[in-house]
């Protein structure tokens, strides 16, 4: 019987799941895989492993054949890959999400009654309830955008920001846990939620990187000594991140040039990015009440909080 222990913290239901179905369910099961990235590449071999059935979907015959190699059967197309699935995982990026799940040629337009169609993105409240809007009866939308990069996916220690209804997760836990952990976090929609909190959060962190060199520029000191001070300290993983994404070369830290790591521009406290229409990049608030401004605006479009993903994905 599935009885996970609950933690309840306001309103906020934290969970972790660990549950398995009888061995006969799981190797029934049909997964569809859309997206063969470098996150999809490094998941798929351990969904192989478990002896589900799996079915992949990329436009990129690169891609495709990544999944062939690692033991999955391919397909030609999204509904080609849906048909049938009892799961359906999306990993593509937010902005390919109607592509692959709305219309005509999207999964929803296959999927049977039944199956569960789980969206990883780091995606909008407004584009998730559009998928939801669009599954036909009987059919499980759930969010799940993933905590982790390439090496999380590699060592199967991302983790599943699963927003939905208790049952769906419980049978999920056997295809999501072994790519990772579930973490369960109340009903549909907080996934995605709690995945945009999790972004901004780790933007202010590289905000306050950026005006940290800013200020080495100005007092004309070295930017790598000043990445190594701070290193030492809770901006570890920030300083780390930001090296690991495009490292520095001598001819690049003299005086007057910008960190590459940083874009090589100068920036504020607020990025660009974040600003609302009425925002303004002066500090902290600013950059706060821009992005709120824009998740509540009646006419919203799906390419605000967008720019949480193309920030951290540069």
């Amino acid at each position: 019987m599935f009885n996970p222990k609950s933690e309840y913290k306001d309103h906020t239901v934290d969970r972790q799941f660990r549950f398995q179905l009888p061995t006969k369910a799981v190797r029934a099961m049909r997964v569809a895989v859309i997206g063969v990235g470098d996150m999809g590449a490094e998941m798929i071999p351990h969904l192989v492993e478990t002896d589900f059935e799996i079915v992949a979907y990329d436009k990129l015959p690169e891609r495709l054949q990544l999944a062939k190699d690692a033991g999955a059967k391919v397909a030609g197309s999204v509904a080609e890959a849906a048909t049938g699935a009892d799961v359906v995982i999306q990993l593509t990026m937010s902005d390919d999400i109607p592509d692959v799940l709305l219309g005509e040629q999207g999964a929803l337009a296959v999927v049977k009654p039944g199956a569960i169609v789980v969206v990883t993105s780091t995606t909008t409240p407004q584009m998730l309830n559009r998928v939801i809007e669009a599954a036909p009866a009987g059919v499980e939308v759930v969010d799940a955008p993933i905590v982790g990069g390439v090496r999380y996916a590699r060592e199967k220690s991302v983790t599943f920001l699963l927003g939905g209804s208790e049952q769906v997760a419980s049978k999920l836990d056997p295809v999501l846990s072994v790519m990772g952990i579930i973490r369960y976090v109340g009903k549909s929609g907080n996934g995605v939620a709690y995945k945009l909190i999790t972004n901004v959060a780790i933007m202010a962190a590289e905000a306050g990187l950026r005006e940290a060199l800013d200020l080495a520029d100005e007092l004309d000191m070295d930017y790598e000594l000043s990445l190594d001070l701070m290193s030492v300290g809770p901006m570890a993983a920030v300083v780390s991140r930001t090296r690991h994404q495009q490292p520095a070369s001598a001819a690049s830290l003299r005086r007057g040039r910008r960190h590459p790591a940083l874009g090589g521009q100068r920036s504020r406290a607020c990025p660009a990015d974040l600003r609302g229409r009425a925002g303004t990049p002066v500090g902290g608030r600013a950059c706060q009440g821009g992005l709120r401004s824009r998740l509540r605006r009646p006419d919203a479009q799906d390419d605000g909080p967008q720019q949480l993903i193309d920030h951290q994905n540069r």
